[in-house]
């Protein structure tokens, strides 16, 4: 998916490294990929970043499905340690939906 190819340049920063970063995070994200030079590809990215359509809202939603279901299944398998991101999963799922569908609900 586009939304992770940053992380095959720079690899996947885990989450404490994440928050010291915070905004430049994003700003080295977006420039790994438009060192690839492909437009197409930045284009997306940029709008994934940028998180102002209903599209890149719901590729956020998509993408901390998938860490939430990753997190179960090692919880299942006896790895408690992801415990933490697991429940942070479903907190970020609760404010990306409500993003989503709007303050109305309109979902």
């Amino acid at each position: 998916m586009v939304h992770d190819l940053h992380e095959a340049v720079l690899g996947d920063l885990n989450k404490f490294v994440s928050e010291i970063l915070r905004e430049n995070k994003i700003i080295l994200e977006k420039r790994s990929v438009e060192a690839l030079d492909l437009e197409f590809i930045n284009s997306m990215l940029n709008e994934y970043f940028d998180e102002k359509t209903k599209q890149s809202h719901l590729a956020h939603i998509c993408d901390r499905i998938s860490t939430l279901i990753q997190a179960k299944r090692y919880m299942s398998q006896g790895y408690e340690g992801v415990r933490e991101i697991y429940e942070s999963s479903i907190n970020d799922l609760e404010l990306l939906i409500n993003r989503f569908c709007g303050r109305d609900n309109g979902c």
